[in-house]
């Protein structure tokens, strides 16, 4: 281990001034979608809900029975169809809807985009 060389060179990993700066930017720019607001109405035991998260990370604190679980599985269902529990239209009601605003980048595409 101690004086064998790499065959991996560097050089090419860091850019100057002299590079086109945008073309750094777009190569930094992940992948992936984030989510940026969630609205639920007669989801399980929620009424109505409008969670703007703008694609940071949540932390989601209440009572037992408080329906923190039900919120959970509102945002993630429309993700996940695995998800989406047999009850999921609140008791009493006939119709339930979970709308979520996601931003990102999709594989194959270079520009940040949004989506309802």
């Amino acid at each position: 281990m101690g004086n064998e060389e790499s065959e991996y060179d560097d050089e090419d990993d860091y850019w100057s001034e002299d590079d086109d700066p945008s073309a750094a930017t777009k190569a930094m720019k992940k992948e992936g979608l984030k989510i940026i607001s969630a609205e639920l109405e007669n989801f399980q035991s929620l009424e109505h809900k409008l969670v703007e998260v703008q694609g940071k990370s949540i932390v989601v604190i209440g009572k037992n029975g408080g329906s923190k679980s039900a919120l959970l599985r509102a945002i993630q269902s429309p993700l996940n169809s695995k998800i989406v529990p047999q009850k999921a239209i609140k008791k009493g009601q006939e119709t339930a809807f979970v709308k979520l605003k996601l931003k990102g980048i999709v594989p194959g595409d270079s520009d940040e985009k949004e989506f309802e």
